[in-house]
């Protein structure tokens, strides 16, 4: 487990001994990052915080749970991150010195029922014999628990499973908005989709997310585009109510039967949104060509697949080209898509890759880069395999730099 570096919660809670001694620990918070209610970042500012949400702190007897030595529920203000929970201030209370269970669980403020709000409770929380949250409604954002030694330790280190982080920066959360302009380009001509084409397509604007358990990404918080120009070149948008958290994905998916939902990818950071507005591309890969993949591969995996292609100088297809991701191995497709290789693209430009992740363990997400040995790629693209989704990368090849 790793600590949460500068933006550690470090929340100081005055515990009185019940004798001549007395005693005080810190209480310190981390992120989960193994299997089980995974945490998308080990860093507080790495996961968004724009609601408003309250907190429990509950210290028991680690051997009578009933018997409990404090209960705390504080209101927290969102400052952008999990790192709010910075500014935690807890109670005093009397604790004998011996083995404690200390409990902590943060909802959204909003999920919790009216009249729970308005006394400033907290719903009760329990753990089974694995230190798993039972089901509990409304389920908490953020729980765990730990055990400590009172007057022996001086930390009691928390660890938080994120068993539903993103409710804590739920839409409705925050008013500041932007505009996402998109375009959607036809991967095997190279070109902007037609009016007639764009008639056919159904454009959504989504993030992927990691599920709890595994490495499975999911294309989640999917809103559907509406296309506001058509002449000369088709155009879709939408109000963004909040931002991304590294990524944003087009997804296009034509209204012919049995067509696959095509992703592309790119970074986000809020420098990327110009005079209010953040502009992404979408990819259209037609029935044909997924035809001849699916023939060539022996089938089209659930799991999803990265389908790409590489543009030379003239923009067309790059002969000779070879591509290098920061994690997967990939295969190029012969000219006909027919048969595969190793080695480099041949003059359909084009390859696959089975196994590149969406992104690493610690969120970042996978890059590629291409080269021919003269001309190769300088701007960063992404993208990975997101679950029953078609991710397309486009490597545009460029000229040396002078110099």
């Amino acid at each position: 487990m790793t600590r949460w570096g500068p933006c550690l919660v470090a929340t100081a809670i005055a515990l009185t001994a019940c004798g001549p001694d007395s005693s005080s620990f810190q209480l310190e918070l981390h992120f989960e990052r193994g299997e089980s209610h995974n945490c998308p970042s080990d860093s507080c500012g790495g996961v968004p915080m724009t609601c408003d949400a309250r907190m429990l702190v509950r210290i028991a007897d680690a051997a009578d749970p009933d018997t409990v030595w404090l209960s705390a529920c504080v209101d927290v203000a969102p400052e952008g991150s999990l790192c709010s929970l910075s500014s935690v201030v807890l109670p005093a209370a009397e604790i004998p010195q011996h083995f404690v269970r200390v409990q902590v669980a943060v909802w959204p403020t909003h999920e919790l029922p009216t009249d729970m709000i308005a006394s400033g409770g907290c719903p009760h929380v329990e753990f089974d014999h694995a230190n798993q949250i039972e089901s509990i409604r409304p389920t908490p954002a953020l729980a765990g628990i730990d055990y400590v030694e009172v007057g022996a330790d001086g930390v009691a280190d928390v660890t938080l499973g994120c068993v539903d982080d993103l409710a804590l920066s739920a839409p409705e959360c925050s008013q500041n908005t932007f505009e996402v302009e998109t375009h959607v380009d036809d991967f095997e001509l190279f070109l902007p989709v037609t009016p007639a084409e764009a008639s056919t397509l159904t454009v959504s604007l989504g993030e992927p997310r990691r599920l709890p358990a595994g490495s499975t990404w999911v294309l989640d918080d999917l809103d559907e585009m509406e296309q506001t120009i058509l002449q000369p070149q088709p155009t879709w948008t939408t109000t963004r109510v909040i931002g991304f958290e590294r990524t944003a994905c087009v997804q296009t998916i034509s209204d012919e039967i049995q067509a696959s939902a095509t992703i592309r990818c790119a970074r986000f950071f809020p420098g990327a949104i110009d005079e209010g507005v953040f502009r992404i591309d979408g990819m259209q890969l037609d029935d044909a060509t997924l035809d001849r993949l699916e023939q060539t591969l022996g089938g089209l995996p659930s799991t999803g697949l990265v389908v790409g292609q590489v543009v030379g100088l003239l923009g067309g297809p790059a002969e000779g080209a070879v591509v290098v991701p920061s994690r997967g191995t990939v295969l190029y497709l012969s000219p006909d898509l027919s048969s595969t290789n190793t080695v480099a693209t041949t003059s359909s430009g084009v390859f696959v890759s089975l196994d590149a992740p969406f992104a690493g363990d610690a969120g970042d997400p996978t890059t590629w880069a291409a080269s021919d040995g003269t001309n190769a790629t300088l701007d960063v693209v992404i993208g990975g395999i997101v679950d029953n989704k078609v991710s397309t990368v486009s490597l545009h090849l460029a000229p040396p730099e002078p110099g």
